[in-house]
């Protein structure tokens, strides 16, 4: 199910009609890059070791400084889960690729960085799915964009076997959508945002087809 299905996700208009808005995802919101994001804090942690991610979004400008997707953490940039577009550079890696990590005590438990670099104002579909109870390391997170698994990348450092995701659906942390754990932004347009707490493609309790249907 969508933990986030409220009334901003739900049919929800957007704050204007940039020119970038070529064939709008129904269901879509758009955010202004400066301050726009949405939040939950949910009243009980879910399953940290299985989840999946999935959503619709298409930017407005390319290298910005390092724009969320989602994050969830404590607020100090030091203990946090992230995925975010990287900006030129950032983290010595070229810009524009899409990173998944997790951060503790300042220093990053995991990261994932696509090879790929996406540089286009187009509508992107993307999926997160995690599962840590994957014997093979490889597994444990995989990503999905416009349909198609991710297997290139500049770092992969997966998550340890069984290893919490900390902050993912946890009760004690913000989750957010639309901005990562600094006060960087999207700007742009995010559409039928799903979370789904103990479920992933890893373990047949979803497919990449039911998300692209959604369009």
């Amino acid at each position: 199910m969508s933990v986030f299905s409220n009334n901003l996700l739900i049919g929800a208009g957007g704050q204007g009609t940039p020119s970038f808005n070529s064939g709008l995802i129904p269901n879509s919101i758009w955010l202004d890059g400066s301050a726009d994001y949405l939040s939950k804090t949910f009243g009980s942690t879910g399953n940290q070791k299985r989840f999946t991610f999935a959503f619709w979004t298409q930017r407005s400008a390319i290298d910005e400084a390092a724009p969320g997707l989602y994050s969830a953490g404590d607020g100090s940039q030091n203990n946090d889960f992230n995925i975010y577009w990287n900006n030129t550079g950032g983290g010595g890696y070229a810009g524009n690729n899409l990173i998944v990590s997790q951060i503790d005590g300042g220093n990053s438990t995991w990261r994932i960085a696509t090879s790929a670099l996406y540089r286009d104002t187009a509508w992107y579909h993307i999926i997160v799915s995690v599962d840590t109870a994957e014997s093979t390391e490889a597994d444990r997170v995989k990503i999905y964009v416009n349909g198609d698994q991710v297997t290139s990348f500049v770092a992969a450092d997966y998550p340890s076997e069984d290893a919490d995701v900390d902050y993912v659906s946890d009760s004690a942390n913000e989750q957010r959508i639309g901005r990562n754990q600094g006060a960087n932004y999207l700007n742009g347009y995010i559409a039928q945002y799903t979370f789904l707490d103990g479920q992933s493609i890893q373990n047949s309790d979803v497919t990449v087809a039911s998300f692209l249907d959604t369009q």
